[in-house]
C-alpha cells in the first residue's frame, strides 16, 4: 500500500471549523515529519494540522483525488463530447470522466465565487470600519465644539 497525499483543504486550516472533527490517534511515524496535508494509507484516512490528525473520509478522499487527476478539457474539446454525450455515442468510462470534469469545474467555479464573495465581504467590512471612525471623529469634534461653547 502506498501513502497518497494532498494538500489541505481551505476551511481544515480554520481551528474553528476542525472543532467538528474528530481527533484521530494515528501514530504519525509512518513517515519522518508531517506536514499540513490530507493523508490516506489504505482504508484510513486523516488530515493534519499543527501536528494534530484528524479524522477524514476515505470516500471524500478518493472523490477529491480524482478531481486532482482530471484531465483539463479545452472548450471545443468539452462541447464535442457535450454532443457526443446527447448523441449517447460515449460509453461508460468516458461519460464518467467528463462527469468527473464537470464536478471539477463546478467545484473550481465555487471556489472561485466564494473567494470573491469573501474579498468583496473584506472590502465592505474594511469600508465600514474606516467610515464609522470618520463618524467617531465628527461627533468627538462636534462634542468638544459644544462643550466649549
Amino acid at each position: 500500500m502506498k501513502l497518497k497525499v494532498l494538500p489541505l483543504e481551505n476551511w481544515m486550516k480554520h481551528k474553528q471549523y476542525r472543532e467538528d472533527c474528530n481527533p484521530k490517534n494515528i501514530k504519525l511515524q509512518l513517515i519522518p515529519e508531517y506536514i499540513d496535508a490530507i493523508y490516506k494509507y489504505g482504508d484510513m484516512s486523516w488530515f493534519v494540522v499543527d501536528g494534530q490528525a484528524y479524522a477524514y473520509d476515505v470516500k471524500q478522499f478518493n472523490y477529491e483525488l480524482k478531481l486532482a487527476n482530471t484531465k483539463i478539457y479545452s472548450a471545443k474539446e468539452y462541447d464535442a463530447l457535450c454532443l457526443l454525450r446527447i448523441a449517447k455515442v460515449l460509453n461508460k468510462a468516458q461519460l464518467n470522466e467528463l462527469y468527473i470534469y464537470e464536478c471539477y469545474m463546478t467545484s473550481r467555479i465555487t471556489y472561485r465565487n466564494a473567494l470573491k464573495f469573501r474579498i468583496r465581504v473584506t472590502s465592505a467590512a474594511k469600508q465600514l470600519r474606516e467610515q464609522t471612525a470618520d463618524l467617531i471623529v465628527a461627533d468627538l469634534i462636534t462634542a468638544d465644539l459644544i462643550t466649549a461653547n
